[in-house]
């Protein structure tokens, strides 16, 4: 009996061992898993870091020239972890520091910046009371904080991050806010 070939069978062979090949090798790759996306905390972080670029402090805001620049957040872990991305890196030439500020709030007068999460409002009414003239840049998610004193509030809107300045209560706290910045922000108050 002659030998007789089925071309089909060995391209069928063929394709379902280049397909077990090509399985067996994305089974063997470890595959990243993607990034998740980043909390609303993380935005308004880097959203401070960003705008505290265009702000001057007074010179005797710092101790010295390598006083590093605090970061005071109010409220739960949760928030200070989504702060802490800002730890060690470099502000206008001062090394970032991230603190968690709780109960009595210690003495905000050691921080330059002070992040007060929605569910901090009472204790940031509080603090706004007791920081008015002093340089330090105090920001807030609440929607009416740059109305009920703060200088920064960050508001979030249609899932993006808004800002708006109380640029009367920056200039009693000794602060200079960019003209820049301000032409991107909504501004409360008069100057």
């Amino acid at each position: 009996m002659p030998h007789r070939s089925y071309p089909c069978r060995s391209l069928i062979a063929r394709a379902l061992s280049v397909s077990l090949n090509i399985l067996l090798c994305f089974s063997l790759t470890a595959v990243a898993p993607a990034a998740p996306p980043a909390s609303e905390h993380e935005v308004k972080a880097a959203m401070l870091y960003r705008v505290a670029k265009f702000i001057d402090w007074p010179a005797d805001s710092f101790a010295n020239s390598t006083a590093p620049f605090v970061v005071c957040v109010a409220g739960e872990d949760i928030v200070v972890r989504a702060f802490a991305s800002l730890d060690g890196r470099k502000l206008n030439g001062r090394r970032v520091e991230v603190r968690s500020v709780r109960g009595d709030m210690l003495d905000l007068r050691q921080c330059h910046s002070v992040f007060f999460p929605r569910d901090t409002i009472t204790d940031a009414d509080y603090a706004l009371s007791k920081l008015q003239g002093m340089p330090v840049l105090t920001v807030g998610e609440a929607d009416d904080f740059a109305q009920r004193g703060g200088i920064l509030a960050l508001i979030t809107r249609h899932e993006r991050v808004q800002f708006a300045f109380n640029l009367p209560v920056s200039k009693r706290a000794g602060l200079v806010v960019s003209a820049q910045l301000l032409q991107l922000a909504t501004v409360v108050g008069t100057p």
